[in-house]
């Protein structure tokens, strides 16, 4: 899985999500920072490159470190978002949890629209369990009833 160079992260340049890859699965990519809590301020912030993945079975997002070479990028983790739950403890940030797991949690940060960072309503869209169906999509694939008929024969 390739990684996002910092070159093309430099402030200003907002990353292209025209180029997803759709036949894998992708439905939002960009850079996010992990917020670290009770870490002094120089640190308290770790940028990561996030692809959400979403297909008829799977719900997840793979996370890579931002590198200067591509060819020495590997992903740093990948979270199941089947078994978590998005929410938002303050504005510009979310978190994600593990339903399964209490106190274990990620929070995410968006970088400012002038770094280039995505509007967090799309990253906690993203990151979200999905609510209803896609259009023209069934939920639950239905069959016909199936008739009796009763044929009476003629008796000549």
């Amino acid at each position: 899985m390739p990684c996002l160079p910092n070159a093309q992260l430099r402030p200003g340049r907002r990353c292209d999500n025209s180029n997803f890859r759709r036949d894998a699965g992708e439905v939002f990519a960009g850079v996010l920072e992990i917020v670290v809590p009770n870490a002094n301020p120089s640190s308290a912030l770790q940028s990561v490159f996030v692809r959400v993945y979403r297909t008829t079975h799977e719900h997840f997002a793979v996370l890579c470190p931002l590198r200067a070479l591509v060819t020495a990028c590997k992903p740093l983790t990948s979270i199941n978002l089947k078994s978590c739950t998005v929410d938002q403890p303050s504005p510009g940030q979310f978190r994600v949890s593990q339903m399964s797991l209490d106190g274990v949690s990620l929070a995410f940060r968006s970088p400012s629209p002038e770094d280039g960072g995505l509007p967090i309503e799309d990253w906690i869209t993203a990151f979200s369990a999905r609510t209803k169906p896609l259009p023209g999509k069934f939920s639950h694939m239905t069959r016909p009833a199936l008739l009796e008929r009763v044929e009476e024969e003629s008796v000549s």
